[in-house]
């Protein structure tokens, strides 16, 4: 899911005062960085995006069973002082999937460049952070 002109304008007034509240250029200030999965129960996944899709156990043929969980997932960058006190959020990325292809897929994932991984994203919103 990429971030909406909508979405954008909604966070600009937060962006603002961040940037408000970070300290003059010749003091340190830290960004932390995390990825937040938020998951829904829904009956139509497809309107949500994918996390995962695990074995939960066999059936009464044998047939695996899977249980597969939907949501959005949100990669944010937060400002905050060496001594821990928040500034506020620097930049933010939201996406979600359209289909998952399961664990092989995800290790074959770390061998491919990163222009096509997910880790791209953890760059972008970091050259985010760096922008005046």
């Amino acid at each position: 899911m990429k971030a909406t002109a909508k979405q954008e304008h909604i966070l600009a007034g937060h962006f603002l005062a961040t940037r408000e509240r970070i300290p003059c250029e010749e003091e340190l200030f830290l960004v932390v960085h995390d990825t937040t999965e938020f998951s829904y129960k829904r009956e139509d996944m497809a309107a949500v995006g994918l996390f995962s899709k695990d074995f939960v156990r066999k059936n009464a043929q044998g047939r695996p069973v899977y249980f597969t969980t939907c949501g959005i997932n949100l990669h944010s960058s937060l400002a905050v002082t060496p001594e821990g006190l928040p500034l506020g959020l620097i930049a933010v990325k939201f996406w979600s999937r359209k289909a998952f292809k399961g664990r092989k897929a995800k290790r074959k994932a770390h061998r491919a460049p990163i222009e096509e991984t997910e880790s791209l994203r953890w760059l972008a919103v970091s050259h985010r952070c760096t922008e005046p």
